[in-house]
C-alpha cells in the first residue's frame, strides 16, 4: 500500500536521527523543544510506517504535493492541516494550508481516500465538520506513540476496504466489458446493415438501422466512459 504523507515537520530525508536538533536550529533558527519534538515525531512516524508495511512517500512542502500526486499512485493521503514551518506560505494561510491542499488532491484524484491530520480537532469544531464536508476522514494528531499505532490501524481498515471495493468493481467491470463488447459488435452489424439497404435505395429501412447503430454506438460509449473511470480510479 502506498501512502503519501504531507506534513510540514517531516524532517529532509537526507537528515539522520541524530542531527534532526540541528537541522531544525539552522533551518529555523529555533531551540524551541516542541518545535523539534515535532519534527523528530514525524521522522518516527514515518519509520513505524514503513516497518509496518507501508510504502512512504514524505513531502514537507505544500508546493510539492502536486508533482507527488501527478507522477505517483497512491492508495491514500494522509495530509497535515496547519503548515507554520512552510516559508513558502503565507502567513494568513498557514493554519489551514491543508484545506488547499486536499483540495489539490481530490481535483487530480477524486476517488483517492484522504485523511486529515491535526491536533486542533478538538479546538474547533467547524475543522472535522468541514472535513467531512469534504469526504475526507479527520484524525486527531498528537505527539505519542498511541497516535502512530491508531494511523496505522487506520491505514489498514482504508487498504481492507479497497481491496473490497475492488473485488465489487472487478466484477461489475468484466459484466459491464461484456455487455459493452455485444454493443459494439451490434452497432457495427447494423451500421453495416444500414449502409448496405441505402446501397440497394432502400432509404427508410437504411436510415433507421443506422439510426439503431447510433443509438447503440452511444450506449457503449457511457459504458465505456464507466469502464475507463473503474479502471483509472479503482482498479488501478
Amino acid at each position: 500500500m502506498k501512502i503519501l504523507i504531507a506534513d510540514d515537520h517531516i524532517p529532509d530525508e537526507d537528515v539522520i536521527e541524530n542531527e534532526i536538533e540541528k537541522f531544525v536550529e539552522e533551518k529555523y533558527q529555533s531551540r524551541d523543544p516542541k518545535l523539534i519534538e515535532r519534527f523528530v515525531f514525524m521522522r518516527k512516524m514515518l519509520n513505524k510506517l514503513r516497518s509496518a508495511g507501508f510504502e512512504i512517500d514524505a513531502c514537507n512542502h505544500a508546493a510539492a504535493v502536486d508533482s507527488f500526486i501527478q507522477e505517483n499512485d497512491y492508495d491514500a493521503a494522509v495530509i497535515d492541516l496547519g503548515w507554520y514551518a512552510d516559508d513558502d506560505i503565507t502567513y494568513n494561510n498557514q493554519p489551514f494550508e491543508g484545506w488547499h491542499i486536499i483540495e489539490i488532491v481530490q481535483k487530480k484524484r477524486p476517488a483517492l481516500p484522504v485523511i486529515m491530520y491535526s491536533n486542533r480537532l478538538y479546538e474547533d469544531p467547524l475543522i472535522p465538520l468541514g472535513a467531512a464536508d469534504k469526504g475526507v476522514l479527520p484524525v486527531y494528531k498528537y505527539f505519542e506513540d498511541a497516535c502512530i499505532d491508531n494511523l496505522i490501524a487506520i491505514l489498514r481498515f482504508v487498504s481492507s476496504m479497497k481491496e473490497q471495493v475492488r473485488r465489487i468493481d472487478t466484477k461489475t467491470y468484466k459484466n459491464i466489458s461484456i455487455i459493452t463488447t455485444t454493443l459494439m459488435v451490434v452497432a457495427l452489424i447494423f451500421l453495416v446493415l444500414g449502409l448496405g439497404m441505402l446501397l440497394l435505395n432502400k432509404t427508410e429501412e437504411g436510415q433507421l438501422t443506422a439510426g439503431v447503430s447510433f443509438i447503440t454506438s452511444m450506449m457503449s460509449g457511457v459504458f465505456w466512459k464507466y469502464l475507463s473511470d473503474v479502471r483509472k480510479n479503482i482498479l488501478s
